[in-house]
């Protein structure tokens, strides 16, 4: 009687454990079931696609030299005046050594060709310092520069025309076309009107 007693208590204790076991582990289950959901959650958080990242590094700003209308200063006569007597200076400390060659070296007197020769190098200078830096030394050190009429660069073709043709035209009566950028819309020559282009204060 009494072992079957004994045997039935060990048996209940068995059967008990067994089913604390099996509770346990459903539990266990359960919570790594619930931390699996949770992490793939967070994960997918993290591959969301961003509508507007916010850039890293801002733009680079380009430096042309183009300007808004709001912002166009023209230049007027006299301070392209004292533009032209800067470059009148260089161009002629350029042509002294040529000319000196040509005249006492190569023997050569003839003033058509020396003057054809200064031209030349006038307006090699000219369409050079323009068409590169939208400006001659004698511009540059008065803070101005030329565009064309939509105050963008002006092209090569445009800067060959304004500083040829566009000159010779402006000097032929009495330098008139010279004396128009007083009075004229925009401040504006003759061979600026002839070429399209307009002389502007830099920014």
């Amino acid at each position: 009687m009494n072992l079957q007693i004994y045997e039935f208590k060990i048996l209940g204790i068995w059967k008990y454990n067994k089913i604390i076991f099996r509770q346990e582990a459903r539990n266990k289950k359960m919570e790594n079931k619930i931390n699996e959901n949770q992490g793939s959650a967070d994960n997918s958080d993290l591959n969301v696609p961003q509508n507007n990242p916010a850039p890293l590094v801002s733009e680079p700003v380009t430096n042309n030299e183009n300007v808004s209308q709001s912002q166009v200063k023209y230049a007027g006569f006299w301070i392209r005046f004292v533009a032209v007597i800067i470059d009148g200076i260089i161009v002629f400390f350029i042509s002294l050594p040529l000319i000196v060659i040509f005249k006492f070296v190569l023997s050569i007197e003839s003033s058509g060709f020396l003057n054809l020769l200064s031209s030349l190098i006038s307006w090699g200078y000219y369409i050079y310092m323009t068409d590169k830096y939208q400006a001659t030394l004698g511009k540059k050190a008065m803070g101005i520069m030329v565009v064309d009429e939509s105050l963008a660069k002006a092209s090569l073709g445009n800067i060959v025309l304004r500083e040829t043709v566009g000159k010779i035209v402006s000097a032929i009566i009495l330098l008139i076309g010279y004396i128009m950028a007083a009075f004229t819309s925009k401040k504006r020559a003759l061979h600026d009107l002839i070429a399209g282009t307009v002389v502007i204060y830099r920014n």
